[in-house]
């Protein structure tokens, strides 16, 4: 994520390789940018529901590659 230090910059190195666009984006509008459910589905031209889809997939699968029981921000840096 621009602007972000240290594991946001990790994180978001490995979403700008590893997220679908569709999810990258819808993720990054209303976490970085800040837009509304809303504004996000207006800006990407879309409906609300999948605005919510794509960001709920997104942070499952960031969740899922910090894994902080195990390893913590080292297995996102093991996946590139």
């Amino acid at each position: 994520l621009p602007g972000a230090t240290g594991v946001d910059d990790t994180l978001g190195a490995w979403a700008s390789r590893r997220l679908p666009e569709a999810q990258r984006t819808a993720f990054e509008l209303m976490q970085r940018d800040g837009l509304s459910l809303r504004e996000a589905a207006q800006a990407l031209g879309t409906t609300e529901n999948a605005i919510k889809l794509r960001a709920h997939r997104a942070r499952t699968a960031l969740r899922a590659a910090i894994d902080l029981s195990e390893d913590g921000v080292d297995s996102v840096a093991a996946g590139f």
